[in-house]
């Protein structure tokens, strides 16, 4: 396929595009709506909104004020796509800002079940997020983590490898996103096992990072043993890794899709160079 062929597949499916009712669904929110989502909102603090994240182009910001020492009663929202049912699937969103002073997990949500009862304290989902530990208080890590969620539940799975996904503990590797850099989360399910990436959209290269053994990798890993969900919708959501503070997430170019997928792997490639075009221009 010629490089204007494939420019104008990522063009598609970055300005909000539904191909048949599971086949792919992409979301660049400068429709300044949500109509197709369903907002997980369980406390009347939360918010949705559509802030102008460039000249001509809106995010999705999901946010909520700071809550109690509880899981269950303090910050947290979440969205995703309604009425759409994937098993193996690839779902990716960029992530574009973020309040630094909240510690939180940010990231997108795969084969989200529904409805989210308000009472839970997470939506049932697997979850590809990126933590900021570190970078709010100074101990801990920065760091990448696949999350099997449920209502009562976060479970890390790592297949043993607890260390991966961790930024600033290996030389050479990544230094960790930051709030106000332009970042693309991948997370893949297929039956029980999932893979998270992140991308750094300033360079258009995969961000690398602990692998588990002390060694760099671009991409981390995980298993449930118990296969909690077979299929489900996707999304994005945000909530707090400690118990006391907000939340704040911008995130923005949504696009889920049945694995495998050409168009999928296509856009991995093309969206570093369209936004390494796009800053070029820009100068």
């Amino acid at each position: 396929m010629k490089t204007k062929q494939l420019l104008a597949v990522g063009s598609l499916a970055l300005t909000g595009f539904v191909l048949g009712a599971n086949a792919q669904y992409s979301d660049n929110f400068n429709s300044g709506t949500d109509a197709n989502w369903t907002r997980w909102t369980p406390r009347a603090t939360a918010t949705v909104t559509f802030p102008t994240v460039s000249p001509g182009n809106l995010g999705y910001e999901l946010a909520d004020a700071p809550g109690t020492s509880s899981f269950f009663t303090t910050a947290r929202v979440a969205s995703y796509v309604t009425g759409l049912n994937y098993s193996d699937f690839r779902v990716a969103a960029d992530l574009v800002n973020w309040n630094g002073s909240d510690e939180m997990q940010m990231g997108v949500l795969g084969r989200v079940q529904s409805p989210i009862p308000n009472s839970g304290a997470f939506p049932g989902s697997y979850a590809l997020v990126y933590i900021n530990r570190f970078s709010v208080r100074g101990n801990g890590t920065d760091q990448l983590r696949i999350l099997q969620l449920a209502p009562n539940a976060a479970n890390f799975l790592s297949d043993g490898l607890g260390n991966q996904g961790q930024f600033g503990v290996v030389a050479g590797g990544s230094a960790a996103p930051h709030p106000g850099g332009q970042y693309r989360l991948f997370l893949t399910g297929t039956g029980n096992s999932f893979r998270g990436q992140i991308m750094d959209l300033s360079t258009g290269l995969f961000m690398t990072f602990n692998d588990g053994n002390g060694g760099l990798t671009d991409f981390i890993h995980g298993t449930d043993p118990n296969s909690t969900f077979a299929s489900g919708s996707a999304g994005v959501g945000t909530f707090v890794n400690t118990l006391t503070p907000g939340v704040d997430t911008t995130f923005d170019n949504f696009l889920v899709v049945p694995e495998p997928s050409s168009t999928f792997l296509a856009l991995i490639g093309l969206t570093g160079i369209w936004f390494v075009r796009r800053q070029r221009q820009r100068r």
